[in-house]
């Protein structure tokens, strides 16, 4: 059984996440629910309130038994769910996570991919699904699952996962590369230039490092992530207003001292 993301186990996207790691555990939930009119022009993304009250129950359900072991239940009340809502998303990331708990990594992936393709906004689905695939076989297995049958979306979050992949395996020309071709297809996909930022910080392109970062926190607001990385750009950019500003950000809004 693997352990793939350090973080407590969640399902539903009512609690936001800020970053994710390996050699830790699968994430349950995501991001906050945005309102329909948010994704003006997308396809709307069906959300626990559109499911019946009954169905409600079995899905918070379901993370109770998830996170105390009792996957048989857990699996059965998913099941039951998706055979009702076909288009709910969070219940394919947690039977991802089930899948994953129990060393099928493959039917876990499957789980993860079709989650994001409900909702391509998922990024607890990206961060699963980024996380199995980096760990069973690297970016370049998660390059190979982009098909010409997702939308330029979809295929952004896959090239922006195996971005995060390349970078965390120290293959940092692959890794913008990648994001690269991430950002090409969606510009407005906020963790790309969080790994853009990442990569530029890395190979001492400081200036580099700090648009894209700034870009990041534009498009997502600060994550603690994003105001670790930005306080070191800017030391070594000698920006003191800068310093000041991110260590502000980092006590007030993530508690630390800096």
């Amino acid at each position: 059984m693997m352990r793939l993301i350090q973080d407590p186990l969640r399902i539903s996207r009512s609690v936001q996440t800020n970053a994710f790691y390996f050699a830790g555990i699968l994430l349950l939930s995501g991001c906050a629910n945005f309102p329909t009119e948010f994704f003006a022009g997308k396809p709307e993304v069906m959300d626990l309130s559109m499911l019946s009250e009954a169905q409600q129950k079995h899905y918070e359900l379901s993370l109770h038994y998830i996170e105390s072991a009792h996957y048989d239940v857990a699996e059965e009340k998913l099941v039951s769910i998706i055979e009702e809502y076909p288009q709910f998303p969070d219940a394919y990331n947690a039977l991802g996570v089930i899948h994953e708990r129990r060393g099928r990594v493959s039917k876990g992936g499957e789980s993860f991919l079709k989650a994001i393709e409900l909702n391509p906004d998922f990024d607890v689905a990206v961060m699963n699904y980024g996380a199995l695939k980096c760990y069973t076989s690297g970016a370049t297995g998660i390059i190979e699952a982009i098909s010409l049958r997702y939308d330029d979306r979809v295929k952004s979050r896959l090239y922006s996962t195996a971005a995060k992949c390349y970078i965390n395996n120290h293959e940092l020309a692959l890794g913008q590369q990648t994001v690269d071709t991430a950002i090409a297809l969606d510009d407005s996909y906020a963790p790309s230039y969080l790994y853009l930022a990442q990569i530029h910080y890395q190979n001492k392109q400081y200036e580099s490092a700090k648009q894209s970062v700034d870009r990041f926190n534009d498009l997502q607001g600060y994550t603690y992530e994003s105001a670790k990385l930005g306080l070191s750009i800017h030391r070594y950019l000698k920006d003191q207003r800068e310093v000041t500003k991110y260590q502000h950000v980092l006590a007030t809004q993530f508690n630390e001292e800096v």
